[in-house]
Order: structure tokens, then sequence, then C-alpha cells
């Protein structure tokens, strides 16, 4: 019994000290997987402009009353002191509802850009836009636009 036991302890450190090439060693290399995802900036844009808030830099962006056009979604050159939209991208839309607090897909389409007017039709007072962008290579820090009065 004893002899038997011995016996698999060597085992086991024979398997374990045996090299393979089973499985690379950049399976557990975390850092190199990170790499690849959000590389570019991205910016959510009104007619072909950047929307900007500097009330509050944090906070949701206002889509007041009176805003009308198109909302798009595209990467962003930030070597300028100003931001320069470079291409459009594809993004989804979800609504949070103000009152019950939850999300739901606007639909399945990956859009381009949409009209403000179209998308503000299923919204209520104090709703929220929240776009996602369909490439996890894309970053888009700010993704969220308040909607204040509804449709």
């Amino acid at each position: 019994m004893y002899f038997s036991r011995i016996g698999i302890l060597l085992f086991l450190l024979a398997g374990i000290a045996t090299p393979t090439r089973a499985q690379s060693l950049d399976v557990f290399n975390f850092e190199a997987k990170k790499e690849r995802y959000h590389t570019e900036f991205a910016a959510i844009l009104h007619n072909g402009k950047l929307l900007v808030k500097t009330e509050t830099p944090d906070g949701p962006y206002l889509l007041e009353p009176q805003m009308r056009g198109k909302l798009s979604v595209s990467t962003v050159d930030r070597t300028v002191e100003k931001y320069r939209p470079i291409a459009p991208i594809g993004f989804k839309i979800a609504i949070k509802n103000y009152h019950k607090n939850t999300f739901w897909m606007y639909s399945e389409k990956t859009f381009y850009e949409i009209d403000i007017d179209v998308v503000t039709q299923k919204c209520g007072p104090g709703d929220q836009l929240i776009f996602m962008v369909a490439d996890r290579q894309y970053q888009l820090p700010r993704h969220t636009i308040l909607v204040l009065n509804g449709c």
C-alpha cells in the first residue's frame, strides 16, 4: 500500500515536470488580450458635429426638445486640439426607462446614423438613449443621452 502511494506520487510529479505543448502559456497572458479591445476612441455626433457637454463632463448628454437631425457615432482624431470625426461606425441603441429603471433594445439593427425624431417616438420624459458600439475595438466613454421632454 505504501509503495503504491509513492508510485502514484512519482507518476504525478513526472507528469507535472514533463514539458508539453498542448497549451500555450499565452492563454494566461491577459495583458496581450486586453490590447485588442477598445483601441480606438469614438464619440456621438449630432448632425456631423461632436456632441459636447461642458457643464458636467461626466454626466449624460442632454437631448433638448428643439434638437432635430441625425445622431451617429464616429471614430475621433484626438491628436488635434479640437477633436475631429474620422469615420462612422456601427452602433445599437437601448432605451433606459426612467420610471421603471429598465433597459430595452430599440432595435436589433446596427445603425450608422438615425433620425432623432424616429428614435424619440418611443421615449418618455427622463428616458435615456444608451449607445453601444457594434465592435469591441472602439471605446465610447460618453454613451448616454438624456431625453428631457420625451416626444
